[in-house]
């Protein structure tokens, strides 16, 4: 099993960042950004979009809700760690499909960064991520979706 810590440097002085993005074919699309302290700031960001509709772009009768709150650097940190210390395997046997829910998760710091995607369930390998991913959405107030 490895970890992420290959981004291991201390996460208060490099820029970091965590975005995670759902794309349904049956809508309810969302697009979540948490950032680390950085250019100055002393505060994390977390930014959670989300659409009503089939498409990641709204169309007519669509909406779009787009939330921006500062939360606790410590709080921030502490997603963030879950996410670089958490047991993987890098390689999997998923599947993919047509209909459904394609998701795309990137955990980055300075110029490294590691991209994970799958169509529907998280896969056994990646388990190990559903915690920390489950951080994420509380803290966006996604939570069960």
């Amino acid at each position: 099993m490895a970890t992420l810590s290959d981004l291991d440097r201390e996460p208060t002085s490099v820029d970091w960042s965590i975005h995670y993005k759902v794309e349904s074919s049956f809508g309810g699309n969302r697009d979540i950004r948490l950032e680390g302290p950085c250019g100055g700031r002393a505060e994390c960001t977390l930014q959670t979009t989300a659409i009503t509709g089939y498409y990641v772009v709204p169309t007519d009768g669509e909406e779009e809700r787009c939330t921006t709150k500062v939360i606790p650097t410590d709080l921030g940190l502490e997603v963030y760690r879950a996410f670089r210390n958490a047991p993987i395997d890098p390689m999997t046997t998923a599947l993919m499909g047509l209909d459904g829910s394609s998701h795309t998760l990137t955990i980055s710091a300075e110029f490294d960064s590691v991209t994970f995607e799958w169509w529907e369930d998280l896969p056994v390998e990646w388990q190990g991520l559903a915690p920390a991913l489950a951080m994420l959405l509380h803290l966006s107030g996604s939570e069960g979706s």
